[in-house]
């Protein structure tokens, strides 16, 4: 006898099935609740990881042993491994752990907020929770193991930059008393995407930090700011956090201070840091950083505020680009113009 669909389902296109023995597709057990919607799986892991945000904790590693090289100062290869990887983990972890708890309150809380359905079951994650949750903090715990070594050549000051980071990344989210939903949770985040990160790629080199790398580390983490701050945005104006419109103002005005105040830090380690000059490169991605701006300034809605967030992703991207560019390529070009 051939299979039909219900009445109130034909003519719908149904999604792809999960590859599960015959039987139970087409005898499910009796008094079962409704079936979780299929998902597919393989992009669920990059979907949780948030690839696009890696750049976030990669730039101030990379601008930081650019600046280095800019100094003069030879570089160890294996920390410097060892540092990228260990942020790279850290903040995996930290996205994937980010991504499970707000399923899990969206799912105690409401289904309006499009991460869940009317029976409780997780759109976005694809797979089991506890398995992202363990996956989370096995990264951030690998992120952790990979820095231990560093600690060796960083002395204390690396330690405690290290407890710092691994705490921002775990708390970010977690707990009732999450970072990111304090009044002050900007001010962890730009530590910890920004000085921090610098601060601490300088010591693993076994190298004091300078203005310059603080300067630097400080653009960047403004930036970052800037690009988590329009995230927020977007979850006020759809109602999953709470603030309304004052929320939304207070988080425009940030936003536009984290902006300028990252152009301004770069424009400041350049007049001051003969090595820092090509950070001046970093002003050819102020007019993209004007439409993030200004996209900042007009957020009324959550389309409005997921297309500035976008555009200061993108801001972000050429800005690092620029930078790194900038510090490695004009000490190069003064080399040669010497030569010749």
């Amino acid at each position: 006898m051939e299979d039909t669909a219900p009445a109130d389902l034909a003519g719908v296109p149904q999604p792809p099935m999960p590859d599960v023995p015959a039987e139970e597709s087409l005898h499910p057990p009796v008094g079962a609740g409704p079936a979780a919607p299929p998902v597919p799986r393989r992009p669920a892991w990059r979907t949780l990881a948030r690839p696009q945000t890696l750049v976030l904790v990669a730039a101030p590693v990379a601008v930081t042993l650019a600046l280095l090289v800019a100094h003069g100062d030879a570089l160890l290869p294996l920390p410097a491994a060892l540092t990228l990887l260990a942020v790279l983990l850290t903040q995996t972890g930290a996205n994937m752990l980010d991504a499970y708890l707000e399923i899990e309150r969206a799912r105690h809380s409401s289904w309006l907020a499009g991460t869940v359905d009317h029976a409780g079951h997780p759109h976005a994650l694809g797979m089991q929770p506890l398995s992202v949750l363990r996956a989370s903090i096995a990264l951030i715990a690998l992120g952790g193991c990979a820095g231990i070594p560093l600690i060796l050549l960083g002395g204390w000051q690396l330690a405690a930059l290290g407890v710092v980071g691994l705490l921002a990344a775990f708390l970010y989210s977690a707990t009732s008393y999450a970072i990111k939903r304090l009044p002050a949770g900007e001010l962890p985040i730009f530590f910890a995407l920004g000085p921090g990160l610098t601060l601490a790629t300088a010591f693993a080199q076994r190298q004091r930090p300078t203005l310059d790398v603080f300067l630097l580390g400080c653009a960047l983490g403004l930036l970052a700011t800037a690009v988590v701050e329009l995230a927020r945005l977007r979850n006020a104006a759809l109602g999953r956090v709470g603030g309304g419109t004052g929320r939304l103002r207070v988080g425009r005005w940030l936003t536009t201070l984290s902006i300028v105040g990252a152009y301004t830090c770069v424009l400041i380690a350049a007049l001051t840091s003969v090595p820092a000059r090509g950070a001046i490169f970093a002003f050819f991605s102020l007019p993209l950083g004007l439409v993030a701006l200004t996209g900042a300034l007009s957020v009324r809605s959550a389309i409005v505020a997921r297309l500035a967030a976008r555009d200061a992703l993108r801001a972000y991207l050429l800005f690092a680009g620029l930078l790194l560019l900038g510090i490695l390529a004009v000490p190069a070009a003064l080399s040669l113009w010497q030569a010749l």
